[in-house]
This record gives structure tokens, C-alpha cells and sequence, in this order.
């Protein structure tokens, strides 16, 4: 069964503030904790990276990924990681798989977009409700709370493609 409790929402960070707060996760201590979930909504480039406010690009896999992994109270629980960001056209898609930048089978990475391909955030985004991507993932881990992450990716999957 799926209980999130948010313990911490940023916004508007720089690239350099979501580094020192990943910096600050691979050192929290999470031994009450039974996963950590990220979440992100941003503009992004080629090759995994993502946007700060600033304009700059950071790394989802060493900035994000690595720095959820490194910290020694998270082994063993999962590490879910919702990313909502551009890349080069209006397809959205949703895929969730095991990084492939650790060998950890505790890490599930969930990105609205293919690789190297680009949505456009503003089009699917509600200033009062938020993203599409993240609002129905959200839903249905609520209502599918019994059941694995990997059912959660299958009709997640299902939603968009049926949009197309």
C-alpha cells in the first residue's frame, strides 16, 4: 500500500540549488522512511539533462539518480523518480525502467517524453491542477495503492497512448 507524506516541496530551484539539495538527500537519514519519490517539472535537453531556473542544465542521472542512491539509509527501498520535461516535439509518452546509469533494481525513472524527443510543457499543463503527466500519474498510484509501481506504469502508458 502506497502512503505518501510530503516532507518537502521546492520550486524554482537553480541548477546549482538542485544539486546541493540532491547533495543534501545522499545525506539525509531516511531510516523511518520506506522510499523516497521525486518529482520534477522543468524544461530539459538532450542526453537526460534538465533545466534550472537559471537556464542551466543538470544531470538527472549524476545530479538526481546518483545522489538518491548514494545514501546508505535508502538501500533497499524503492527510489521513484517522475520527471516531467521537454525535449523536441509535442509526443508525450511515458516510460518508467530501471536506470541505466546505476545497477540498482530499486530505482524506477518515469519521464513523460521519449528519448531525445521534446513535449511541449506549456500544453499540457494547468496553472491551478499542474501537469497532465504528473496529475495522472498521482491518480493513479492513488487508486491503484494495492498494487505494484510497474501496474501503475502500464495504465499510465495506456492513458497516453491512447491520446495520440
Amino acid at each position: 500500500m502506497y502512503r505518501c507524506d510530503v516532507h518537502d516541496i521546492n520550486q524554482n530551484y537553480t541548477a546549482n540549488g538542485v544539486r546541493e539539495k540532491m547533495e543534501s538527500i545522499a545525506t539525509q537519514n531516511f531510516t523511518d522512511h520506506s522510499c523516497l519519490m521525486v518529482f520534477i517539472v522543468s524544461h530539459g535537453g538532450m542526453n537526460d539533462t534538465i533545466m534550472g531556473s537559471d537556464g542551466s542544465l543538470y544531470s538527472l542521472g549524476d545530479d538526481i539518480v546518483k545522489q538518491c542512491t548514494s545514501n546508505p539509509t535508502l538501500n533497499g527501498k524503492p527510489k521513484i523518480i517522475v520527471v516531467q520535461a521537454c525535449r523536441t516535439n509535442a509526443t508525450t509518452a511515458t516510460v518508467a525502467r530501471k536506470s541505466p546509469l546505476i545497477d540498482d533494481c530499486d530505482v524506477a525513472v518515469f519521464k513523460s517524453s521519449y528519448h531525445n524527443e521534446i513535449c511541449d510543457i506549456s500544453s499540457d499543463s494547468d496553472p491551478r491542477q499542474g501537469d497532465t503527466f504528473m496529475q495522472t500519474f498521482l491518480r493513479l498510484l492513488h487508486a491503484t495503492n494495492q498494487q505494484s509501481i510497474i501496474h501503475v506504469n502500464t495504465l499510465l502508458a495506456g492513458e497516453f497512448y491512447e491520446r495520440k
